[in-house]
């Protein structure tokens, strides 16, 4: 008898030494982290669920302010696509050799003045469309020939301390809008988005 409760004692034992401690602490499940939180980033998303041969793309850009305070930034400007001023928003594109044609279309020698209206107000959270007030999405000058995958990267850059190479074709600054312009984010924003076009 001595015996059996002895080995009943040890399967006892046995069991409880195989079962998790109970001052053994469990992995943690990593919490969705926000990349915006605390900087300004760009983010590209397709406004098309498909590209066919023939199609425009169509792209929606947005700067996000992660950071704690508002900022202003510039929207594009006369100009600003093809680096004439600052700020410099374009795109820059890779992907199937000779699969994207790109219009070509007549340049002014003459860049709209900066005003008050450029300069966007984004609060702490908020998103900024540097393109709002041109045809929303749309690259016009671009169109795919072939089908293959294309990536598209979007430039924002605004790391410049010269207001004349801001203001356009004036020699005047008023003075409310020097007074935005000094206020303004300085960043170097580039995010990428890659897309497939089927015929």
């Amino acid at each position: 008898m001595r015996l059996l409760a002895i080995f009943i004692c040890f399967l006892a034992c046995g069991a409880y030494s195989c079962s998790p401690s109970h001052d053994s602490v469990e992995p943690k499940v990593a919490e969705p982290v926000n990349s915006a939180r605390g900087d300004i980033v760009c983010k590209l998303a397709p406004l098309r669920d498909r590209y066919r041969v023939g199609d425009q793309p169509e792209i929606s850009a947005r700067i996000i302010n992660g950071t704690e305070k508002a900022v202003y930034l510039v929207r594009s400007l006369d100009g600003s696509e093809r680096k004439a001023r600052f700020p410099h928003v374009y795109y820059s594109v890779s992907g199937t050799e000779g699969g994207l044609s790109e219009t070509q279309f007549g340049i002014c020698g003459t860049l709209n003045p900066l005003l008050t209206e450029d300069f966007v107000r984004v609060e702490p959270g908020n998103d900024f469309d540097p393109y709002k007030h041109y045809e929303p999405g749309k690259l016009v000058h671009f169109r795919f020939v072939k089908a293959g995958s294309y990536t598209f990267k979007f430039h924002y850059y605004t790391e410049n301390g010269d207001i004349k190479d801001w203001r356009g074709s004036v020699r005047e600054t008023p003075a409310e809008v020097n007074e935005l312009w000094r206020k303004f984010a300085r960043v170097n924003l580039t995010c990428s988005l890659t897309v497939d076009v089927v015929e």
